[in-house]
Order: C-alpha cells, then structure tokens, then sequence
C-alpha cells in the first residue's frame, strides 16, 4: 500500500524545473543556470578573442611603436606562451584556493592587464603587458569548461560543450573581424580597451552567481613535474613561434629550444609515472577516451586557426581587400560553428560519437578542398561559402568529441582534464601553424624559382605582350611585372596546396576517432 501511495505521490508531483542540473553544480542558483554561465562565457571569449584580435593591428602597432614586423610579433608570441606556461598550474591553484576566487583573480588581472597593453608607451611596456595578460587569462578556459560541463548530466555532455565552444572555437575567429573594425574606426590601442567593461560585468556577475569550492590548504604539490612541465611547455612554444623566421633548425636558438623541450618532457613524463603524488593525476592517462580526444583536438584546434590566419592574407595581400571587409568575409565560419554548436546535440542525440565527429571530418575536409579548388578565383562569396562549412565542421566535432573526451572522466579530477584538454589545444594551435606557415614559405620559394625557369624570351606570348603593351617596352619594367606576376601566382599556388593538404590531413584523423569507445 505504501509502495502505491508513493508511486501516486510521484507521478502526480510537477517536475522540477532544475532537474536537469546535477546537485554537485557550480551555481550558487540553480535556476539560473543560464545568467550564471553567459558570465562565465563571458570571461573565456575576452581571452580568446584576444588570442587573434590583435593580429590585424600589427602593422599599426609596428608604425606607432616604431618596431620591425619582428619585433612587434613578440605581441602575439608572449601572449601564447605567458597562457601555456600558466595553464598546467590551474587545477592545483583551484584546488588550493577555491574556483570562484582562482577565476574572479583571473577575470580581474586580465582586465587590469588589458588596460596596461593599452597605455604602453614602448613596445618593451607592451610586450610586457602581454605576458602578463597571458598568464592571468590561462585559467579561464580551464575552470570555464569545468563549470559548463558541472551544470549538465553526462547524457547531456554535448550540450555542454556546445554551449563551452561558443566561447572557446567562436572566440579566436571573430577576433579578427573585431580587431579589423576597431583598429580602422578607433585606433589600435582601444583593441585592448574593449575588454574592460565586459570584464568588470563579468567579475560582479561570477562573485554573484558562482560558488567556491572546498579549499585544500594541505593539497601536496609536485614542483618537478610542475617545473618540467612549463619549461617544456615554454620551450616548444617558443620553438614554435620563432622556428619559422629563424630557418628552423638551421639556427641554434631552435636547437637550443628543442633540446630544452625534448629534455624536460622526458622528466615529466618520468616523474608522472614514478611520483606518489604526480602533478597530473595518472588516471588521466589511462583513459583511452581521453587520450583519442586529445589527439584528434590537438590538429582540430590547430585547423581552426591555419585556416583563419591563411585566409586573411589571400584576401589583403594577394586580392587587395581593406582590413574590415577582411575581417567580415571571416563572420561566416563563426556563424557555421554557432550553427553546428547549437543544432548539432538535437540532431544526433542519441547516435554513435563516433559517427558524428567522422561527419564532421568529412564536412571540414570538403570545404578545405572547396576553398583549394577555387584557385585564382577567390572571390567574397567563395570566401562566405567554404567559410560557413569550414566552420559548420569544426563545430560539429569540436561538441562531440569534448562529449566522447570527458563522458568517463570522474568529477574529482575533472579540472584536471579540462586544465591537460585545453593544453594541448594550446599546442596543437602553435604546432600547425608554425608548419603550415613554414610550409608556405618554403613552397613559395619553389614556386617561384620553377615558375621562373618556364618563362624564356622566345615564348609567343611575351612577344606579343611585348608589342601590344608600352609598359613592357623596357627590360627594366618588363622584368619588374613579371618577377612581381610570378610571385603572386607562386603565392596562390602554395597556399592551395596548403589548403589541399589540410583536407587530406583531416580525412586521415576518421580512423583515429574509431580507436575511442563507444559512449
């Protein structure tokens, strides 16, 4: 009798309308799960945005600083890797010192930071600044991610990270486009300024809304895994952002850093295995999931963003766009990501991940090799069109192959995965683009000396060029529009061919997704 009388009680009851959101959320307010991560989001976006937003600017900072291109690139180079050398300390910071106030810190010394980079007056002060904005921003994709994905079941995990790409994958694509826009209407230095008031709703709205977690003031801390791991870290960073203008290993800086690299990971590595209380938790490691994912995100990250810094330079360099029509013709990969992101968990609910991610291989690889195919002919609505699908892909993979990663992985040491995902995200992004863009230097050189030789005095078609055009009625001019003509045709062949690699490079990592298991 009682049995009935309760199965009454609950068949009669009205649902709870937090029922979707576990007991062990990060949310002061349960309810409003939605306002609390919009702030959340809020604080991964300022520091993703600004990961590429200040690319476009370059050659303003250069002429206001009065910088080398070399030089002024250390803007973007200390950034990168300030974040990947703070990364790896997140988790244990959290743990120690509580969530919320790791990420408030956080929120708050980025915006402090940003205001700097936007007062300095030297490139010295500005590189600086930077480094300081990297180091406070690396904890806010780590802790972001483990907050969305605390307020959502693991059923539910794609949703999750759906809602976690918006801020992470969209973030790094429109900044270009913001960068384009503020740097033409405003200046520069107001790149930085942007910043300010979102984070400072972003602080109130996470002091508000985000409770803290259990501070463990005994917590141990493995300070050789620890230091091996960011001098490695650092190491391939910088051996990775400098290798491409230095000639690689032609020059012993790069040797150097190799070394440095390959030394200190092997000590990571060595002390993970045999220490009582490693850095990283070994669970991590034995994950099988969690290692696939990482593989497969380490080259999707990295696609993502040779794409987005080859694009650019077609269109300015090669077809002459202005800055902000680059930067707009770039919006619609964003809007195939936002698209994906949000369709793709109602879509393919319930289907095999595996599936699903090797569709979304299969889309970015297609648009890759549609944006090959377009050749001299680049125009704004190819760029709109392989953009859109470009993007579409990326998003598709990017919700579920976080949901295949994290589906296992225990709430204890959560954090700890977020804090490795994110960076190997990290590296995967520098690793890429230094090869592609070290592949499109040296592509270009061949280009241009094989397209050199085809051309002879003899060739029909120069001499009828030569008498039908006055300005070829120099040598000095003659050979002037010709070297500048077959530059330009060795440029868009290698960056086709780039583009035809990273779709062949894609549909390689199907199989790979295949080793994971099943969710």
């Amino acid at each position: 009798m009682s049995t009935l009388s309760t199965d009454m009680t609950i068949e009669s009851s009205e649902p709870d309308a937090n029922s979707d959101v576990p007991e062990n959320a990060l949310l002061k307010y349960r309810h409003l799960r939605g306002l609390s991560l919009v702030f959340v989001l809020m604080g991964i976006m300022m520091h993703t945005i600004d990961s590429t937003i200040a690319n476009v600017a370059l050659p303003h900072m250069q002429g206001s600083l009065a910088a080398t291109i070399d030089q002024v690139s250390w803007v973007i180079t200390g950034y990168i890797v300030a974040a990947a050398i703070g990364t790896p300390a997140v988790a244990w910071l959290s743990a120690r010192y509580g969530i919320r106030t790791v990420l408030i810190f956080s929120v708050s010394g980025f915006v402090l930071t940003s205001v700097l980079c936007g007062l300095a007056i030297t490139l010295e002060d500005l590189v600086f600044y930077r480094i300081l904005q990297g180091l406070s921003g690396a904890a806010l994709i780590p802790i972001g991610q483990n907050i969305v994905l605390s307020c959502y079941r693991p059923e539910d995990y794609a949703k999750a990270m759906g809602l976690f790409g918006l801020g992470v994958m969209f973030g790094p694509i429109i900044g270009p486009t913001i960068g384009g826009y503020i740097t033409e209407w405003a200046g520069w230095r107001w790149v930085f300024f942007v910043n300010v008031p979102f984070g400072l709703l972003a602080v109130a709205g996470i002091s508000v809304l985000i409770k803290d977690t259990p501070k463990d003031k005994h917590l141990p801390f493995d300070s050789l895994g620890f230091l091996s791991l960011v001098v490695a870290m650092g190491s391939l960073q910088l051996l990775m952002d400098r290798g491409h203008s230095e000639d690689w290993f032609e020059s012993w800086e790069i040797i150097l850093w190799a070394l440095v690299s390959g030394t200190s990971l092997y000590l990571f590595v060595v002390r993970t295995i045999t220490a009582a209380d490693p850095f990283f938790d070994r669970r991590l490691f034995t994950d099988r999931n969690f290692a696939v994912g990482n593989l497969v995100f380490f080259f999707v990250g990295g696609n993502m963003v040779v794409a987005v810094l080859m694009v650019p330079v077609i269109m300015q360099t090669l077809l002459g766009y202005p800055v902000d029509l680059a930067g707009l013709l770039l919006a619609p990969r964003g809007v195939g990501m936002m698209v994906a992101m949000t369709l793709t968990p109602k879509l393919f609910g319930g289907r095999d991940p595996r599936l699903v991610i090797s569709l979304g291989l299969i889309v970015t690889a297609v648009a890759l090799w549609d944006q090959a195919q377009m050749g001299d002919y680049f125009s704004s609505t190819g760029f709109i069109r392989t953009g859109f699908f470009h993007g579409l892909g990326l998003g598709i993979i990017f919700v579920t192959l976080g949901a295949l990663t994290f589906n296992h992985m225990p709430d204890d040491i959560r954090l700890q995965a977020s804090t490795f995902f994110n960076m190997i995200r990290n590296v995967g992004q520098s690793f890429c683009a230094a090869v592609a863009m070290s592949a499109l230097a040296r592509n270009i050189q061949i280009n241009t000396s094989e397209l050199g030789e085809s051309i002879t005095p003899t060739q029909q078609s120069l001499q009828y060029l030569s008498s039908t055009l006055p300005q070829l009625s120099t040598s000095e001019t003659s050979l002037a529009i010709l070297q500048a003509g077959i530059v330009k045709q060795a440029m868009f062949i290698s960056y086709i061919n780039n583009f035809y690699a990273l779709a062949i490079i894609t549909l390689l990592f199907i199989p790979v997704i295949w080793l994971a298991k099943r969710i």
